[in-house]
């Protein structure tokens, strides 16, 4: 529980740190690539707001590996199967009927958060019930 935790933070910390750094380059990026019109908007939405969600992309992956880790690899199958079905088009949808491309963006993240609280939730109701059937561990000297 303690590494799944600390995978999730580490996950936090590293996602804000590329975050902060691609929105503070995202204006020399846009330049670099000469992007203008929708170009220039999509790369200042990925390099902006949608730059802090890849975090959930980060929380299904330690939960992944949980899971494969706990002997529950079906469950990272599920997972990552819903994560890129049930968790993208209907939001791809949605986002793009509503903001055009941007949108398209915005609907794969909004999916990816909510199988990211799937996936911890899962990993978390895991370890939880493990640790209620393992064996109490003798004490020192028994």
């Amino acid at each position: 529980r303690v590494a799944f935790l600390e995978g999730l933070r580490f996950a936090g910390l590293y996602v804000l740190v590329a975050s902060a750094a691609l929105f503070l380059l995202r204006e020399p990026l846009a330049l670099l690539f000469e992007a203008d019109g929708v170009t220039r908007e999509l790369m200042f939405w990925f390099c902006g707001p949608l730059a802090l969600l890849f975090f959930f992309n980060a929380a299904i992956f330690v939960a992944n590996a949980s899971f494969n880790n706990l002997g529950r690899p079906l469950y990272s199958t599920w997972v990552n199967w819903g994560r890129n079905t049930l968790g993208t088009v209907p939001f791809v949808m949605i986002g793009s009927a509503a903001m055009g491309a941007p949108g398209v963006m915005v609907g794969q993240a909004v999916g990816g958060v909510l199988f990211a609280a799937i996936g911890v939730w899962g990993a978390l109701a895991v370890m939880a019930r493990q640790r209620r059937l393992m064996p109490p561990l003798a004490a020192a000297g028994d």
